[in-house]
């Protein structure tokens, strides 16, 4: 075959698909996994060329035909899976892995694959039936042991999975770092510290091996090495207030992942709680280095500056901290992170419009246009003036207010053209007018900053001409001469013709309502 792994260690991994469907599976000595037919296998190999150009219908095809020479060949099944998962038919994907496990093929490691490929699907329960398969069929799988207890963890069954990760140790050796590593998981369920503790520790005696010990299946998603063990006990440490014991660990950790956020969070977390503040607050700054929205170390840092009475420092966190939360829909929190950092000395005069933008922001999710009108009419530096004006202006439309819109966004025009273009291209076109007269005064406005018309103009003349009738011949035509003309502008507008678009774009308004005037 052409896989470069051994199959061994594919059991034990979270690989490429293809690395499965290509390998070797001779040395099994199964007709279910490896065929001497060359037609089948010039067709099966034709479907992974397939797969791998992600051309998922005509991979399933093939791995058909495939069927249809060998019909007992179990990889063919397991390709159609893959190609369904790999198309987002999760459905269909689970509905052929459902039937690979009812055709009871020999292979335990087709039943690992299987429930692997359930596991990432969301099937735990068909998971665990392939995995049980799996180690039915070998009694000293350890892989299907470990899956087992992992699947039965995430069901709630704590205690059965706890005892299949100590059947694993005791069945392969080899396996006992995944094994440990997952019975400590288990136990931090049941909140049992002590044991998890010590079964991370387990975990490191026994050795990670970075490129076998990797977790079967999708249940936690996480690439076990050395530096996830230490974590981990860091962490029990730390929640014990065992600080001393927390830091040593975290101090291995970071010879190991200097730039890992979860480290240097911890770390700041472990050397706050001890007093010393300014080494906390040089890690917490590495955490939001490398994980900018990571809110806790946001939260900690807004402390630590608090204590330190930087109120400087204070104000910019809470303006960060604010735009994150507003980013995840906690517009209450946002809102009392910005009334802290107006709080902050010294403040100047960018930052209160910032403040004062962001302020808007969350009021506007809140419903509260009112006072969100007064925090984006304080806002005046050059930095934000136009995002303030531009949001006011949208929220006016939002409301039926056509004059005040057309106005507001008139003074933009003033104060940059090509910011407003820029703004509307990429952010407001197209977007739902509720009347005919409406789209003259946004069409003549937008004009003016030398944003293109959209084709949303045709579809609203169109519905003027002749409301939801079908048009007549000559009416499309004359649509298809105003969309013409249309495109005349945005080349010229594309070519920095602006003068030449305006001019254009001034001709098709006209156009339109001379249009309109004849049928009203």
């Amino acid at each position: 075959g052409d896989c470069s792994m051994s199959i061994d260690a594919l059991v034990l991994n979270v690989v490429d698909p293809l690395d499965i469907l290509s390998a070797d599976f001779e040395h099994e000595g199964l007709d279910e996994l490896w065929c001497s037919n060359p037609d089948y296998n010039k067709t099966h190999r034709l479907a992974n060329v397939f797969f791998k150009k992600k051309q998922y219908v005509l991979a399933v095809q093939e791995y058909m035909r495939g069927l249809e020479l060998e019909p007992s060949m179990a990889l063919s099944y397991l390709g159609i899976a893959f190609a369904f998962r790999s198309d987002a038919n999760d459905s269909k994907a689970i509905d052929v892995c459902r039937r690979i496990v009812e055709l009871q093929f020999r292979s335990w490691k087709l039943h690992v694959f299987v429930g692997n490929l359930l596991c990432e699907l969301g099937a735990l329960s068909d998971a665990l039936l392939a995995y049980q398969g799996a180690a039915k069929r070998n009694p000293k799988c350890a892989a299907a042991m470990i899956n087992i207890g992992i699947v039965q963890s995430s069901q709630g069954n704590v205690q059965s999975a706890v005892k299949q990760f100590q059947l694993a140790v005791k069945a392969a050796p080899e396996c006992a770092a995944v094994a440990c590593y997952s019975r400590a998981m288990a136990y931090l369920t049941l909140n049992k510290k002590h044991e998890a503790a010590t079964a991370l520790r387990q975990c490191l005696e026994a050795g990670v091996a970075p490129s076998v010990a990797r977790f079967p299946v999708h249940v936690r998603g996480v690439r076990l090495t050395e530096v996830e063990v230490q974590v981990q006990l860091a962490r029990i440490c730390f929640e014990q207030r065992q600080y001393a014991a927390a830091r040593e660990w975290l101090d291995k950790a970071l010879l190991g992942a200097p730039t890992s956020a979860d480290v240097h969070l911890l770390l700041g977390l472990v050397l706050s709680a001890i007093g010393e503040t300014e080494s906390a607050v040089n890690h917490l700054q590495c955490t939001l280095l490398h994980s900018p929205n990571n809110i806790e170390a946001r939260v900690e840092l807004t402390c630590l500056y608090n204590k330190m009475d930087r109120k400087d420092l204070l104000s910019q966190i809470n303006l960060e901290l604010g735009c994150v939360l507003l980013g995840i829909d906690r517009a209450e929190d946002a809102l009392g992170c910005f009334r802290h950092a107006r709080t902050g000395s010294a403040l100047n005069h960018d930052s209160e419009d910032l403040i004062s933008l962001h302020t808007a922001f969350a009021l506007l999710t809140q419903g509260d246009r009112i006072k969100a009108e007064m925090e984006l009419n304080s806002v005046s530096g050059s930095l934000c003036r136009v995002t303030a004006k531009i949001t006011l202006a949208l929220m006016f439309e939002s409301e039926g207010a056509v004059d005040r819109f057309a106005d507001i966004l008139g003074t933009v025009v003033d104060i940059s053209p090509a910011a407003l273009q820029t703004y509307l291209e990429q952010q407001y076109l197209p977007i739902d007018l509720s009347s005919v007269d409406a789209a003259y005064e946004r069409a003549i406005k937008v004009a003016r900053s030398h944003v293109p018309f959209h084709s949303r103009w045709k579809s609203l003349v169109r519905k003027s001409i002749s409301g939801n009738q079908l048009l007549t011949e000559d009416e499309e035509k004359w649509l298809h001469f105003v969309d013409e003309q249309i495109s005349c502008g945005d080349v010229y507008r594309v070519n920095d013709s602006f003068a030449s678009s305006i001019s254009q774009y001034r001709k098709v308004n006209q156009l339109i309502l001379d249009r309109i005037s004849t049928h009203t």
